[in-house]
Protein backbone atom coordinates (compact mmCIF):
# COMPACT_ATOMS: atom_id res chain seq x y z
CA UNK A 1 0.00 0.00 0.00
CA UNK A 2 0.88 3.58 -0.55
CA UNK A 3 2.45 5.21 2.43
CA UNK A 4 1.34 8.67 1.32
CA UNK A 5 -2.51 7.87 2.32
CA UNK A 6 -3.73 9.54 5.56
CA UNK A 7 -5.83 7.47 8.29
CA UNK A 8 -9.32 7.93 6.74
CA UNK A 9 -8.64 7.48 3.42
CA UNK A 10 -7.30 4.12 4.75
CA UNK A 11 -10.44 3.90 6.95
CA UNK A 12 -12.31 4.70 3.52
CA UNK A 13 -10.28 1.25 1.70
CA UNK A 14 -11.43 -0.83 4.59
CA UNK A 15 -15.19 0.23 4.29
CA UNK A 16 -15.07 -1.22 1.17
CA UNK A 17 -13.31 -4.52 1.49
CA UNK A 18 -14.04 -4.92 5.13
CA UNK A 19 -10.72 -6.41 6.38
CA UNK A 20 -10.79 -8.21 9.64
CA UNK A 21 -8.44 -6.52 12.00
CA UNK A 22 -7.40 -6.04 15.64
CA UNK A 23 -8.10 -2.66 17.67
CA UNK A 24 -4.79 -2.90 18.37
CA UNK A 25 -3.59 -2.93 15.04
CA UNK A 26 -5.75 -0.58 13.90
CA UNK A 27 -4.70 1.84 16.39
CA UNK A 28 -0.52 1.51 15.82
CA UNK A 29 -1.16 2.05 12.21
CA UNK A 30 -3.14 5.17 12.95
CA UNK A 31 -6.37 3.99 11.67
CA UNK A 32 -9.47 5.51 13.16
CA UNK A 33 -12.03 2.46 12.11
CA UNK A 34 -11.62 -1.26 12.27
CA UNK A 35 -13.60 -3.93 11.56
CA UNK A 36 -13.77 -7.31 13.76
CA UNK A 37 -16.25 -9.42 12.21
CA UNK A 38 -18.04 -9.74 15.04
CA UNK A 39 -21.37 -7.96 16.30
CA UNK A 40 -21.16 -5.75 19.13
CA UNK A 41 -23.70 -6.26 21.92
CA UNK A 42 -26.89 -4.90 20.54
CA UNK A 43 -26.43 -6.62 17.22
CA UNK A 44 -24.71 -4.67 14.69
CA UNK A 45 -22.14 -5.99 11.92
CA UNK A 46 -20.43 -3.10 11.60
CA UNK A 47 -17.29 -0.87 12.01
CA UNK A 48 -16.03 -0.01 15.59
CA UNK A 49 -13.88 3.18 16.80
CA UNK A 50 -10.25 2.83 17.74
CA UNK A 51 -10.41 5.39 20.36
CA UNK A 52 -13.32 4.23 22.34
CA UNK A 53 -13.73 0.52 20.52
CA UNK A 54 -17.71 1.62 20.16
CA UNK A 55 -20.01 0.45 16.96
CA UNK A 56 -20.32 3.04 14.63
CA UNK A 57 -24.13 1.76 14.58
CA UNK A 58 -24.56 2.47 18.08
CA UNK A 59 -22.85 5.79 18.02
CA UNK A 60 -25.48 6.64 15.22
CA UNK A 61 -28.57 5.78 16.71
CA UNK A 62 -27.37 7.28 20.10
CA UNK A 63 -26.89 10.76 18.23
CA UNK A 64 -30.58 10.17 16.42
CA UNK A 65 -31.83 9.33 19.91
CA UNK A 66 -30.66 12.52 21.44
CA UNK A 67 -30.68 15.21 18.34
CA UNK A 68 -34.09 16.95 19.19
CA UNK A 69 -32.58 17.33 22.46
CA UNK A 70 -29.37 19.16 21.58
CA UNK A 71 -31.36 21.13 18.88
CA UNK A 72 -33.71 22.39 21.27
CA UNK A 73 -33.48 26.19 21.67
CA UNK A 74 -33.86 26.03 25.83
CA UNK A 75 -30.93 23.72 25.41
CA UNK A 76 -28.79 25.38 23.65
CA UNK A 77 -29.00 28.52 25.75
CA UNK A 78 -28.31 26.27 28.53
CA UNK A 79 -25.18 24.67 26.93
CA UNK A 80 -23.99 28.20 26.10
CA UNK A 81 -23.66 29.30 29.19
CA UNK A 82 -22.00 26.36 31.08
CA UNK A 83 -19.42 26.53 28.27
CA UNK A 84 -19.22 30.27 28.79
CA UNK A 85 -19.02 29.95 33.20
CA UNK A 86 -16.76 26.68 31.96
CA UNK A 87 -14.23 28.95 29.87
CA UNK A 88 -14.04 31.81 32.41
CA UNK A 89 -12.90 29.61 35.16
CA UNK A 90 -10.68 27.63 33.19
CA UNK A 91 -9.38 29.95 30.95
CA UNK A 92 -5.91 28.43 30.86
CA UNK A 93 -7.08 25.38 30.31
CA UNK A 94 -9.17 26.65 27.31
CA UNK A 95 -6.09 28.41 25.60
CA UNK A 96 -4.39 25.06 25.73
CA UNK A 97 -7.46 23.28 24.06
CA UNK A 98 -7.64 25.55 21.71
CA UNK A 99 -3.66 26.26 20.68
CA UNK A 100 -4.18 22.14 20.42
CA UNK A 101 -6.77 22.47 17.99
CA UNK A 102 -4.78 24.74 15.81
CA UNK A 103 -2.11 22.45 16.13
CA UNK A 104 -4.38 19.04 14.88
CA UNK A 105 -5.98 21.93 11.94
CA UNK A 106 -2.39 22.55 10.92
CA UNK A 107 -1.19 19.44 10.51
CA UNK A 108 -4.19 18.16 7.94
CA UNK A 109 -3.70 17.97 4.55
CA UNK A 110 -5.20 21.15 3.04
CA UNK A 111 -4.24 23.56 5.83
CA UNK A 112 -3.29 27.07 4.12
CA UNK A 113 -3.85 25.75 0.71
CA UNK A 114 -6.18 27.89 -1.53
CA UNK A 115 -5.43 26.86 -5.71
CA UNK A 116 -5.18 23.02 -6.09
CA UNK A 117 -4.29 23.70 -10.41
CA UNK A 118 -7.95 22.51 -10.94
CA UNK A 119 -10.39 24.83 -12.88
CA UNK A 120 -14.27 25.10 -10.66
CA UNK A 121 -16.13 22.81 -13.63
CA UNK A 122 -19.62 24.84 -12.74
CA UNK A 123 -18.15 28.74 -13.19
CA UNK A 124 -14.73 28.29 -14.61
CA UNK A 125 -13.42 29.73 -11.26
CA UNK A 126 -9.26 29.62 -10.49
CA UNK A 127 -9.61 30.31 -6.67
CA UNK A 128 -10.47 27.18 -5.80
CA UNK A 129 -10.40 25.18 -2.15
CA UNK A 130 -9.13 21.71 -2.07
CA UNK A 131 -10.77 20.82 1.07
CA UNK A 132 -13.86 21.39 -0.25
CA UNK A 133 -13.31 21.07 -3.71
CA UNK A 134 -15.35 24.68 -4.70
CA UNK A 135 -14.40 27.75 -5.70
CA UNK A 136 -14.93 31.16 -3.46
CA UNK A 137 -17.75 32.05 -5.93
CA UNK A 138 -19.43 29.09 -5.91
CA UNK A 139 -19.37 28.39 -1.91
CA UNK A 140 -20.48 32.43 -2.08
CA UNK A 141 -23.41 31.01 -4.34
CA UNK A 142 -24.49 28.58 -1.60
CA UNK A 143 -23.89 30.36 1.37
CA UNK A 144 -26.50 33.10 0.23
CA UNK A 145 -29.31 30.05 -1.22
CA UNK A 146 -29.32 28.23 1.87
CA UNK A 147 -29.41 31.77 4.04
CA UNK A 148 -32.76 32.50 1.75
Amino acid sequence: METNKTPFEFDKILIMIRKIISRKKAKSLGRILYYTGRPCIKGHLNFRRVENGKCCKCIQQSYERSKPYLQNPKTQERMRIKFKKWSTENIERWHEIQAKNRAKRKETQFYGQKFNGNICPLCNGTERYSSSGQCTRCQKKIRVQNAE
